[in-house]
């Protein structure tokens, strides 16, 4: 027996949430989030997160590079089963039309658009036996054009276009499909928020998390599509 399958016994009676993403940021809100009453894979990269997050109650770190193939598929095939799936990696690099290259946009890409919708394609069994959700954590630059950012803005529209025909392809096998827009978030970003001294112009990880917990306690006959989480003074007002 799997480290996965020990870890599922242990805490069976538990619906099973899977984060991607989930070792940092809103990913690792989202988390701590849903740990209170879920059973909750959190995928990331980095040791010292991983080891972070051992321990914690109803917790499972995972060290998994989701770029690679035959780990990816390894871990969805042992998974007992997933109730939510929640996509929040992502590559967040600012990059505009000039100063890309195709070696670029196929690395923004393979992460952003690529590994979700495959992760997804993985986990479809496990969602239509348990009536799952799938959550993409999208942006805000998945809603409108950005100048700088036009690789990254191009990848979070792609990442709509999956979430919203998935919705209707899955629709009749019970899985629900919500999208997050996130705007400025503190900690995130820091490079191009570090010196805007601007109160209440970023929103908090875990008010994205809170998100995430509206849908997935919305009641059996709804389903919430999209939220925008904006902070409490958009940068589009002076």
């Amino acid at each position: 027996m799997n480290s996965l399958n020990i870890n599922y016994v242990q805490h069976a009676e538990l619906p099973v949430a899977v984060v991607t993403g989930g070792t940092s940021g809103i990913g690792l809100a989202i988390v701590h989030e849903l740990a209170a009453d879920h059973l909750v894979y959190a995928i990331g990269r980095n040791d010292k997160k991983i080891k972070d997050l051992e321990n914690k109650t109803n917790i499972i770190p995972i060290k998994l590079d989701l770029l690679d193939k035959k780990g990816r598929e390894n871990f969805f095939r042992n998974i007992n089963k997933i109730n939510v799936l929640v996509h929040s990696a992502a590559n967040l690099e600012k990059i505009s039309i000039e100063n890309s290259d195709y070696d670029l946009w196929q690395k923004v890409f393979n992460i952003n658009v690529f590994v979700p919708a495959e992760v997804t394609r993985l986990s479809l069994h496990k969602l239509r036996e348990h009536l799952g959700r799938v959550i993409f954590i999208n942006s805000g630059a998945g809603q409108r054009g950005i100048a700088g950012h036009t690789v990254y803005v191009a990848s979070k529209f792609a990442l709509r276009g999956i979430a919203d025909s998935l919705r209707l392809e899955e629709a009749a096998a019970g899985i629900r499909v919500a999208t997050i827009y996130p705007g400025p978030t503190k900690n995130i970003n820091k490079k191009e928020y570090k010196d805007k001294k601007l109160k209440w112009r970023e929103s908090e990880a875990r008010d994205h998390a809170k998100a995430v917990r509206i849908i997935v306690d919305i009641g059996d006959n709804t389903q919430i599509s999209e939220i925008s989480v904006r902070p409490r003074i958009d940068y589009d007002v002076e």
